[in-house]
C-alpha cells in the first residue's frame, strides 16, 4: 500500500494543491464579502475561478513546486511555494484586469494570496512536522535511541546530525 502511495504521490500532491487552490479563492470572496456573497457575485466567482485555478496550476507546474515529497520540505521548497504563488497571483491580477476589467473586487485578490500562500506552506510544514514528531516518539517508545557526539565538522557535521535524526 505505502509503496503504491508513493508510486502516485505527484497525483495526490496535484489533487490536494488544486483543492487548496480552489479553497482559497472561495474563501477569499467569502471572507471579504462577509460569508453574504449575492448572486452577482456568486457568478463573478464562479466565471473567474477556472482562469485563476488554470494560471496557478500552470505557474506551480512551471516553479517545480510539486517536486519532490511533502514530508521532505525544506527551505528551498518553501522559497519556491513563495516565488509561485506571488508570480500565480500576480499573473491572476493581470489577467483579470484584462478579462474583467475594473469590476472585480480588488481585496480579493490579496486575501487570495494570503489565504493561498497560507494552505499550501501550511500542509507542507505541518506533514513534516507530523511526520519528524511521529518518529520521534515511536523511536523513544521503542527506546532505540543512542545519544552521539559530533565534533567539529561546521555544516557538514550539521548536516550528519539531520541525516541521522531523520533515519532513525
Amino acid at each position: 500500500m505505502r509503496r503504491h502511495l508513493l508510486k502516485h504521490h505527484r497525483v495526490f500532491a496535484l489533487l490536494a494543491q488544486s483543492l487548496l487552490i480552489v479553497a482559497a479563492y472561495l474563501g477569499a470572496f467569502l471572507l471579504r464579502f462577509d460569508f453574504q456573497v449575492t448572486h452577482v457575485l456568486a457568478d463573478t466567482m464562479l466565471a473567474t475561478l477556472p482562469l485563476c485555478y488554470a494560471v496557478k496550476i500552470f505557474v506551480m507546474e512551471w516553479m517545480g513546486v510539486n517536486r519532490g515529497l511533502w514530508h521532505y520540505a525544506g527551505l528551498y521548497d518553501l522559497k519556491r511555494i513563495v516565488i509561485g504563488v506571488s508570480v500565480a497571483s500576480g499573473l491572476n491580477v493581470v489577467m483579470l484586469l484584462i478579462v474583467w476589467g475594473h469590476g472585480f473586487p480588488r481585496s480579493v485578490y490579496i486575501i487570495d494570496y494570503i489565504l493561498c500562500l497560507g494552505f499550501l506552506l501550511g500542509i507542507r510544514l505541518s506533514i513534516r512536522i507530523f511526520r519528524e514528531e511521529w518518529k520521534k516518539t515511536r523511536s523513544t517508545f521503542l527506546d532505540r535511541q543512542k545519544r552521539i557526539l559530533i565534533v567539529g565538522a561546521g555544516d557538514v557535521g550539521e548536516t550528519a546530525t539531520r541525516m541521522l535524526e531523520r533515519d532513525v
